[in-house]
């Protein structure tokens, strides 16, 4: 997979991670947009761990575009539940942090 030039400094390592999955998933070339989990089964509010991590791209020509990486954590009180902590939307041109003003990227 190629893909285009990004506003966020991407490294090729990355890129080939994305591929990886996208070739070990079978999913198709073809398609338009491709959303990507990424999950550690033994992350949890208490406990901690690896975030969940949500990558979509979009088939544009002959190569694809990062739209958006979105970072999930458990949001704090008695009944925690995932809420988007990091998001990079790339394609808006806007980063968000919870708790915090979105700003540009």
């Amino acid at each position: 997979m190629q893909f285009h030039p990004c506003v966020l400094p991407i490294s090729t390592r990355f890129h080939n991670a994305i591929t990886k999955q996208v070739q070990q998933a079978s999913l198709d070339y073809y398609s338009d947009t491709l959303t990507i989990n990424f999950r550690d089964t033994s992350y949890n509010a208490e406990a901690g761990g690896y975030h969940p991590i949500e990558i979509m791209i979009r088939n544009e020509g002959d190569k694809w575009r990062l739209c958006y990486i979105t970072d999930f954590a458990y949001s704090e009180g008695v009944y925690p539940e995932l809420a988007i902590e990091l998001d990079f939307n790339i394609e808006s041109n806007i980063f968000r942090q919870m708790f915090l003003a979105p700003c540009a990227l």
